[in-house]
């Protein structure tokens, strides 16, 4: 499982959060935080994410492995609508590049069970809502966005909050002996000057926000990391988020063809 424990992260407690993604890694050298400009600029991108009852989501995703050469490379279109807590439904256009025939996925969460369903192969699976969490389909069913920072723990927020508010640097200093740091700078995205934060978690991974300056607005996220020396890397790219004040329960109820067969699992992808 070479996400099992971002993912499991993403779901844990505030104080779990800081230390499960990634093994343990060396300290980190001293970096300079954010600017409190910056800060409330990622708190502005953020709060419609962690603060919205529920959502509807659309993006575009990379995902490729690589171990001394290439292991796959995945193009996912992902449309979402998730509501707290744990319910989502998701729709992923899957393709393995270069050339490969787009696979469809549904996948949905009535809170204690998810079911995934392939129509082109009529099969289907139902896994307990703790098992999804921690294993490896959660970010290829719903993406980064809605994974990690909607469904996921705010403690992220939390602790920006916390750095805004430090004039000492004990914040950051508490990040580094975790492993961490929070950085920013201004890097060009599709002709765009966004603000881009790094979380770097020690030397074997790092997550990495863009947020559009005028906007205020979320525009793409990443994740690199190495999990039993395999490389992952995901790159997903926001098409829309709308925030709801909620969402019919209906939404995520799914009922498979009668005809459609019942497996154990159904990985999404090549996880």
């Amino acid at each position: 499982m070479l996400l099992g424990a971002l993912l499991a992260a993403s779901f844990a407690p505030p104080a779990v959060l800081a230390q499960a993604p990634l093994p343990p890694a060396a300290p980190i050298a001293a970096a300079s935080p954010p600017p409190r400009a910056d800060i409330a600029l990622l708190q502005k991108a953020l709060s419609p994410l962690v603060n919205s009852p529920a959502a509807d989501s659309e993006s575009e995703m990379d995902i490729s492995a690589s171990k001394k050469g290439s292991l796959f490379n995945l193009h996912e279109h992902l449309k979402v609508t998730a509501r707290r807590p744990a319910r989502f439904a998701s729709s992923v256009t899957l393709t393995a590049l270069p050339g490969g025939k787009p696979t469809r996925f549904l996948v949905a969460s009535d809170g204690v069970k998810v079911t995934t369903f392939r129509p082109d192969v009529n099969k289907y699976a139902v896994v307990p809502l703790s098992d999804f969490q921690a294993g490896d389909d959660a970010f290829p069913a719903l993406g980064l966005v809605v994974g990690l920072l909607y469904l996921g723990d705010t403690a992220f927020v939390k602790n920006l909050d916390m750095l805004a508010k430090d004039d000492t640097g004990q914040s950051q200093a508490a990040l580094r002996k975790m492993g961490m740091a929070l950085t920013s700078k201004t890097m060009t995205l599709e002709g765009t000057a966004d603000t881009v934060f790094t979380l770097r978690i020690g030397k074997q991974g790092a997550y990495r926000f863009y947020v559009n300056p005028a906007t205020g607005q979320m525009a793409q996220i990443e994740l690199r990391t190495v999990q039993d020396g395999v490389t992952i890397r995901m790159t997903e790219k926001l098409v829309s988020f709308n925030p709801l004040l909620t969402a019919p329960t209906k939404t995520f109820l799914m009922a498979p063809p009668l005809e459609a067969q019942r497996v154990p699992k159904l990985p999404v992808g090549y996880f």
